[in-house]
């Protein structure tokens, strides 16, 4: 009796998950809107546009690497290829998590007008952030060239690294994104 119980408590969470698909998919163009918009505003009045996405995390790994490896005296085999790998997905996971929490009260009058699931827009606010993330990707790809980093067959594996944090993530992003529309209009000012 408690196994049937439980076949049609997964059957409903189930069917929930395909209705959420399916609105998620209904919205696919608008986030692809969202998405463009948050990347043409990023770079809009940049001098360099995405060029600074790859600069960005060389020059601060640059600094740190001069800070930490000839300041300090650290004698690591390939520091700075570390550092940027360390610094890119740190960057990308402060980003996404701001982005989020911000998501819903930055369209607000988008949510007033028109019936959009709110978690489109955290969805496209971490979309955008994973876009930014790949083109650090050829900043640390640089900085393997030039480190000359032994690639080896794990290599090909690196995303799944990624994939490992942005699978992780979305709970939280949701959940701040969603969860602290409220608080945040008294916590953004401390």
């Amino acid at each position: 009796m408690k196994n049937i119980g439980r076949k049609e408590e997964s059957e409903r969470v189930m069917n929930k998950m395909k209705t959420r698909c399916q609105v998620l998919y209904n919205y696919r163009y608008l986030i692809k809107q969202l998405v463009t918009k948050d990347i043409k505003l990023k770079y809009r009045r940049s001098f360099l546009g995405y060029v600074w996405s790859v600069l960005n995390p060389l020059m601060v790994m640059v600094v740190m690497y001069l800070v930490f490896s000839k300041m300090f005296r650290f004698n690591i085999d390939n520091y700075s290829a570390y550092l940027i790998i360390g610094q890119t997905l740190f960057t990308f996971m402060t980003e996404a998590t701001n982005q989020a929490i911000f998501s819903i009260t930055g369209n607000g009058p988008l949510l007033k007008k028109v019936y959009v699931p709110k978690y489109v827009f955290t969805l496209s606010k971490v979309t955008s952030s994973l876009v930014n993330l790949v083109f650090s990707l050829g900043a640390m790809i640089i900085v393997f060239v030039i480190t000359k980093v032994q690639f080896s067959w794990a290599m090909p594996f690196f995303p799944g690294y990624f994939n490992g944090s942005i699978y992780f993530q979305p709970w939280s992003w949701l959940v701040f994104g969603g969860g602290s529309c409220i608080l945040q209009r008294y916590t953004v000012y401390l």
